[in-house]
């Protein structure tokens, strides 16, 4: 999935629109379907990639506990541990970076991780 285009497409949108988006992405969120189909992919031990919308880029951890709706996992890089939804692991790999069209200025907070050098 091309999140760039999507966020452009989204230019365009009202923010009610944003919001019934939202609404409805929270219900396949919590799709047990679509959680099971992950329960039965993962086990203990292995190494996954979450994505961590606050710092806007993907964490290494391995997996402690996998509970009902939820996963315990410890952070490769720095140890801490946390309790995680199944919907923040990246199981395919897939590239997370939103990037503006080159014909705009400056970037986006979608363009911004944690842990990058910016110079002003």
């Amino acid at each position: 999935m091309d999140y760039s285009k999507i966020m452009n497409a989204l230019d365009e949108s009202s923010l009610f629109d944003l919001y019934r988006l939202r609404a409805a992405i929270n219900k396949e969120l919590d799709n047990a379907e679509r959680i099971e189909k992950i329960r039965r992919l993962i086990k203990v031990g292995e190494t996954i990639r979450y994505f961590v919308d606050e710092e806007n880029r993907l964490i290494e951890a391995e997996m402690l506990e996998i509970k009902r709706t939820r996963i315990l996992v410890r952070n490769k890089h720095d140890l801490k541990r946390w309790d995680i939804p199944f919907y923040m692991i990246n199981l395919e790999g897939i590239p997370v970076d939103i990037v503006r069209p080159e014909n705009t200025k400056g970037i986006s907070r979608h363009e911004v991780r944690i842990g990058d050098f910016y110079g002003f």
